[in-house]
């Protein structure tokens, strides 16, 4: 609320935690690597309350613990809400995201992913097949080399 954010749909899962990640950096040459815990909260289900929300935002961020939401959230929103999928690898459900989401935004990593078979195909061919696999824009990050 300190940064005119309403809590008034915050929800406290009773014995559930907010999972810590912590990010490596190398100070050489940039590399990062993320450890974090799983997520063990319990699926979120779609209620009046969550699609009233989605409703009212005029973007909604969904990461790859919420795969499972995607197009679901996307056929709520409709065409006046952009969806955003940031994601670092393969989650069962994913073809829905990128079939729905306005924006799709996976890690370089992602791109290696067998489900692609972008196997044998340069980088940039990678990219490109990716993109006629996805609906909306396509935005893959590639570390200290920026994004595509």
């Amino acid at each position: 609320q300190d940064f005119g954010v309403a809590p008034d749909f915050v929800e406290i899962v009773q014995g559930g935690h907010t999972p810590v990640a912590y990010v490596f950096i190398t100070a050489g040459s940039g590399a990062r690597s993320i450890i974090y815990e799983r997520n063990e909260l319990p699926k979120m289900e779609i209620n009046a309350q969550l699609k009233k929300l989605v409703r009212q935002a005029e973007v909604v961020l969904l990461d790859p613990e919420v795969t499972y939401l995607g197009g679901t959230i996307k056929n709520i929103a409709g065409s006046k809400v952009n969806v955003i999928y940031d994601c670092e690898r393969w989650r069962p459900g994913i073809e829905d995201i990128m079939e729905t989401a306005d924006y799709f935004i996976p890690s370089s990593e992602f791109l290696a992913a067998a489900e692609l078979a972008l196997n044998g195909l340069a980088f940039e061919q990678k990219i490109m097949q990716l993109n006629r696999m996805v609906a909306g824009q396509l935005i893959v990050t590639h570390g200290a080399k920026g994004a595509y």
